[in-house]
């Protein structure tokens, strides 16, 4: 299959400008809904729509609950905090094919990365993007309570592609 391209600026400017204006009441989430569906220590993952060419969905995470480190093969991600603050880290993997990356990671093999970012988002709404070649192997961390939304392309039930 092919591989899809990184997103062009303009099209990054679009997304990024059209993320700015989400926020958790439009998406119909709150800081009380996150011990109501995620528990204490489990992660809530929505789906919005998933079609063909992308995914939207929304993530609750409890304070102090991780989504471990991992990526999205040949995919590039735009995304929003929505409340809460969580900590990101990010790395760029250093010239080798997503599928070796993948193979790696699931049997404990080490993969030679670069740290792309590390920091904190939030308490304020932030819009964050990455792609196949920046950021894509990353970790987050829940310092609060906290909700993001993600504009994933392509899905990831295209071309077999698991996360």
């Amino acid at each position: 299959g092919s591989l899809t391209p990184v997103p062009t600026k303009p099209v990054s400017d679009t997304m990024i400008s059209l993320l700015n204006g989400v926020t958790a009441e439009s998406l119909g989430v709150s800081p009380a809904d996150v011990p109501r569906h995620a528990g204490k220590h489990t992660v809530f993952f929505q789906h919005i729509l998933e079609c063909p060419s992308l995914s939207l969905c929304i993530f609750l995470i409890p304070r102090g609950s991780c989504i471990p480190l991992h990526d999205h093969p040949h995919m590039s991600v735009f995304g929003r905090l929505l409340f809460g603050k969580m900590q990101v880290r990010s790395y760029d993997i250093d010239n080798v094919a997503s599928s070796d990356v993948q193979n790696a990671m699931y049997y404990g093999q080490p993969v030679r990365a670069t740290r792309a970012t590390s920091g904190v988002l939030g308490p304020d709404p932030a819009t964050y993007q990455l792609t196949p070649s920046f950021g894509n192997l990353h970790e987050l961390t829940a310092i609060e309570d906290c909700s993001f939304f993600d504009v994933i392309f392509p899905p990831y039930g295209a071309e077999g592609r698991d996360c």
